[in-house]
């Protein structure tokens, strides 16, 4: 039977300390002074009891990725254009030089000085896109999700963190058949387990 999350980390916690994975989703939200608040908590408790914390250059592209398309298609909203129409052509976006490099500017900045020092690189070596080509051979998960969850079992992740359920799913599903010991879980089920057990360590 599947231990629950609480039971996962408890054992975790009398084992070693856990190191947690965040993914895309986590890493905007840190990057995204409004959205969801449980990330940045997760993260300053991490720190507080000196966790480490892992994600993937990946994950940082693709921040960057999603905030160009996100100002490009206000742009366009803005500019009367139809939003139907848009979503068929994002992939062709015509973003300015100089928009691309404000929000680039703006992200890395705030990265650098907000996350840089709290948060450690996973990289993929041969063996690693090995299993990120496994896992796309064997799963329904996209493969730009692969290779999160690839890096953070070549980083020896023990939580990965994302806000995306299906990928929650299905690469909690793969790492129970590859006899990973990892468990997935969201920014607010990790942190509301993670603070009431760090609350009882002495």
């Amino acid at each position: 039977m599947t231990p629950t999350l609480e039971e996962f980390i408890d054992e975790l916690l009398q084992r070693e300390q856990p190191r947690l994975y965040f993914d895309t989703t986590v890493i905007l939200d840190l990057l995204r002074p409004k959205r969801r608040p449980q990330s940045h908590e997760l993260l300053d408790l991490a720190r507080g009891n000196k966790w480490e914390c892992v994600s993937s250059y990946f994950a940082l592209m693709e921040a960057f990725d999603i905030e160009q398309e996100n100002l490009w298609f206000r742009a366009r909203i803005g500019a009367g254009e139809d939003a139907d129409l848009l979503l068929r052509r994002r992939k062709r976006r015509d973003l300015a030089r100089q928009a691309l490099g404000r929000v680039s500017v703006r992200l890395y900045r705030k990265f650098r000085e907000d996350l840089q020092d709290f948060i450690s690189w996973a990289i993929l070596d041969d063996e690693g896109w090995e299993e990120a080509l496994r896992l796309a051979m064997n799963t329904n998960v996209r493969a730009a999700d692969c290779i999160h969850v690839a890096a953070a079992l070549t980083a020896k992740c023990s939580l990965f963190i994302t806000s995306d359920e299906a990928l929650r799913d299905l690469a909690q599903e793969y790492a129970n058949l590859a006899g990973e010991y990892v468990r997935t879980a969201s920014p607010v089920q990790a942190l509301a387990v993670l603070e009431k057990k760090a609350a009882r360590t002495p």
